[in-house]
């Protein structure tokens, strides 16, 4: 990943957040403004039934979370050093990403 805010903020929510609050982390995808592409873990997402398009919008991190009580979990952020913030619009298509490969769409617990 090239130098930046972005790169620093992509790496602690990989090495810091995943770890701490996911049981079983893994990053199915993570990219940057100026690489679109730079993991890409095409196995996980095959097991975890996610079709990964990087013509669709797509977050700058996938996590998924195989440990998860309603496994899988996954886990979409965008660096806001980058392309913007997470609108209506980007996660209703987010929520049909995952749901086009059999998960069940869960609300939160308030």
């Amino acid at each position: 990943m090239s130098a930046g805010r972005s790169s620093v903020i992509s790496r602690e929510v990989i090495e810091i957040f995943a770890p701490r609050f996911l049981a079983d982390p893994g990053v199915i995808w993570l990219s940057e403004s100026g690489n679109k592409v730079v993991k890409r873990d095409d196995d996980v997402a095959r097991a975890v039934r996610l079709d990964i398009d990087q013509q669709r919008v797509l977050p700058d991190i996938i996590l998924v979370d195989d440990g998860a009580p309603l496994s899988p979990l996954f886990v979409f952020v965008e660096v806001v050093a980058s392309d913007g913030p997470i609108t209506v619009a980007r996660k209703e298509a987010l929520l049909a990403l995952v749901t086009a490969g059999g998960t069940r769409r869960s609300t939160p617990s308030s």
